[in-house]
Parts: C-alpha cells; structure tokens; sequence
C-alpha cells in the first residue's frame, strides 16, 4: 500500500500508525492508516494489487529551493475506467519549514480528454489526535464552522482553500491555492481528511498539478499570509 507513515510536530504524532497487514477497522477493508493519495472511485483492495515503488524525491519551485522527500510511482491496473494510468505522489519537505507538500505528477496520461483529480487521504492518530481534536472551515460566507470529534459518525463536506484540526496548542492547516473540494468522516474507530488536487483538462505527462499543502503551527493562519506557499510551481530538479 503506497503509504505514507509519519507526520509529527513538537514530538506529537499525527498520523494513524499503519496497522500490519492493513487490517479491517469500521466500514474500512482494508484500514490504509497514514496518508494515501488516490484516483476517484479507487478503492484501497486496488491499491494492494497494483505495482507502486518507493524513490527519494525532490523538486524544484519557481525561487529555486528545493523541496525534498519521498514519493510513490503508481500505476492502476485493476480499476479498469483508469487502467493505465501512471502517476507519481509526491511528500515534501524544506528544512526548517513546519509543512508537508503533497503533490502528484502525471507518468502516463489516459489518451483522452478529461479531467483527473487525486484524494488526499490523511488518517489521524486515534490517540494523539482523535480525543481532541476540533476540526473547523469556513463558508462561502467566511463564517467559521467547528466540530469536535466524538464517538458518533459524522461526515461534513464543503468547497474552500483552508481548513484546520487544532489538538490543544496545535493547528494542522489544510491548504491549497485554489477552491478544492474537501471531506472530514469520523467516529469513535477513525478520523480522515479528504482534499482533493485537480488537473487541467486532458492533462499531458509530466503536468505537476498544484499541490496540497498541510502547515503546522501554533498560531491561526490565513491563506491571505501564505500565498508564496500556496502558489507554488513545481518542476523536476
């Protein structure tokens, strides 16, 4: 399962650790823990069938720093409306900088016109994270709408740029430079975030979409004090 397994800030763990064999929990089969990056419709039962490679990584923004990290070369093979396609995840990271950059460049494109769009899957740790964790948003009203986590199932959804899980004196921004469609579901077994980056129309290989961005810090921030993140150009080093 191309995974990724830690993501921690001030000596916390914010990830679900990654259960061995990658067993059944909820209505999940199986649990993919960590942060997963997807095609729609994909289910994790495909990803455990199709070939994916661990590399170390780096890419280049438009100021020349270099961002580095790991990622995964995935092809679909058992998902049969994208047999074929190719794609690389990416996870990285910039020395001294509290953020984690996840994007996804197109290997191998599907030969047709249309769009793609790649779930951000993130699974929070169910003690670190879970028991206090507040996740907020705000709407096409810019009125922020909080929830804290709880044993009920709960599923919110809504279109936006940021959204924020505070754990005590920590926010987790969930960010991207433009409008993206987004999911937070948990009960008392899981929490998960679902952020979606977007291609062009027909997007060609080699095409590094605009990435999601996840900052950590103890202070509220908005996307108007981060654009020189969020507007990032990513290419090859």
């Amino acid at each position: 399962m191309p995974t990724i397994a830690g993501l921690s800030y001030d000596g916390k763990e914010w990830l679900d650790p990654i259960p061995q064999g990658f067993v059944p929990r909820s209505s999940f089969n199986p649990y993919p823990s960590g942060i997963l990056c997807v095609p729609p419709s994909v289910k994790a039962v495909n990803f455990m069938q199709d070939k994916h490679i661990l590399q170390k990584a780096e890419l280049r923004d438009q100021r020349g720093n270099i961002w580095s990290g790991l990622s995964w070369d995935t092809e679909i093979g058992h998902f049969e409306p994208l047999k074929g396609l190719r794609y690389k995840h990416y996870y990285l990271s910039c020395p001294g900088l509290p953020i984690l950059i996840v994007a996804v460049e197109i290997l191998k494109d599907m030969a047709r016109a249309r769009y793609l769009s790649f779930g951000v899957q993130t699974h929070y740790h169910p003690q670190n994270v879970m028991p206090k964790a507040e996740f907020s948003y705000p709407d096409s009203n810019d009125k922020w709408h909080c929830f804290r986590n709880s044993s009920l199932m709960q599923h919110h959804t809504a279109q936006g740029c940021i959204s924020r899980i505070r754990v005590e004196d920590s926010i987790l921004h969930l960010l991207s430079f433009s409008t993206r469609y987004w999911a937070m579901s948990s009960n008392k077994d899981f929490m998960r975030t679902n952020d979606y980056c977007y291609s062009t129309l027909h997007p060609k290989s080699g095409d590094i979409l605009p990435p999601i961005v996840m900052l950590l810090d103890r202070r509220k921030l908005e996307t108007e004090m981060m654009q020189d993140i969020l507007n990032l150009k990513l290419t090859r080093v």
